[in-house]
């Protein structure tokens, strides 16, 4: 394949609102600097128990998502091991650090006890808050070279940025919206940015706020597709781009799509209508896949609910 996915879904007109990991709320953030597989955890080489335990995280924890993370290239030296772990929820998003003495180490944690803290507002011990925004670029060009191409010069920008603290990742879904990145603990989903982005993206987070939604957000991954895409023209349509504006987000399936309420912090709501389209295109949805028909979420005018 000589052209790249992420040039064809621009070619098609592919949206990026609703594209993003649906219903995950729930994220573990391990480091791993040794090379990535296109499998992350599946290839890591950890120790047996560890992988095993990692991929059990999904079933141990509903909504949780594992990714790798580094800042380095190749294996170094280094005291301990960070661990992030976070919960995305709409009303109470929060993050803790652990720095672990070895994989091993992990084994020992009570992931499921942990969430429940994150959730109450209840502190962790042996953990530290975050005390900046937390952005995860993904870089996986094994999984896709999208991801690697444009992702690596999102991450060299970022990476040296005091206000935010920023790691390469392995996949987060949808190479071909690369660069593709994820901001904690919001878990707000970025896709097609440019490093020209980088200012309005970082002094957006810094202000508890989104950035840019009708052109670079791909949704907030707690939310199902029609939810993100719903949020997405509500804060298009209103103008409201502080992230702790949305409260509560309810979908009904009906026969023209999904019918999704939203509710901000004032006690207004909207209403949306959210339906999936096939678009007269055809694209590889990755550099590695077979094309196929393009589709995407389309949102109706945005209502104020009565």
């Amino acid at each position: 394949m000589d052209q790249f996915c992420r040039t064809e879904s621009l070619d098609a007109g592919e949206p990026v609102a609703g594209s993003a990991a649906g219903q995950t709320d729930v994220w573990l953030a391990l480091e791993y600097d040794a090379p990535w597989g296109p499998k992350a955890v599946a290839d890591a080489r950890l120790p047996d128990a560890v992988t095993s335990h990692l991929l059990a995280v999904p079933s141990l924890v509903p909504g949780a998502r594992v990714q790798l993370i580094r800042r380095a290239s190749k294996l170094e030296a280094r005291e301990s091991i960070t661990l992030f772990v976070g919960v995305s929820s709409l009303v109470r998003p929060a993050m803790v650090r652990f720095e672990l003495p070895s994989y091993e180490a992990l084994l020992e944690l009570n992931l499921p006890q942990i969430v429940v803290a994150l959730r109450s507002g209840v502190a962790v011990q042996g953990a530290t808050p975050l005390d900046k925004p937390l952005v995860l670029v993904c870089t996986n060009g094994k999984r896709d070279r999208c991801c690697a191409k444009w992702g690596l010069p999102i991450y060299a920008d970022l990476a040296d940025r005091d206000e935010v603290e920023c790691w390469q990742t392995t996949h987060l879904g949808g190479h071909r919206f690369a660069p593709t990145l994820l901001t904690l603990p919001d878990g707000l989903c970025y896709g097609r940015l440019g490093c020209e982005d980088l200012d309005g993206l970082v002094a957006a987070m810094t202000a508890g706020e989104v950035f840019d939604p009708g052109r670079t957000l791909r949704g907030r991954t707690c939310l199902s597709g029609a939810g993100q895409a719903a949020e997405v023209a509500w804060r298009v349509e209103t103008g409201e781009f502080k992230v702790a504006a949305l409260q509560t987000v309810q979908e009904v399936p009906q026969e023209a799509g999904v019918l999704v309420t939203l509710g901000e912090a004032s006690g207004t709501t909207y209403t949306v209508t959210v339906e999936k389209r096939t678009l007269e295109a055809v694209a590889h949805p990755s550099c590695a896949k077979a094309a196929g028909p393009v589709s995407g979420r389309f949102a109706s005018e945005v209502g104020l609910s009565r």
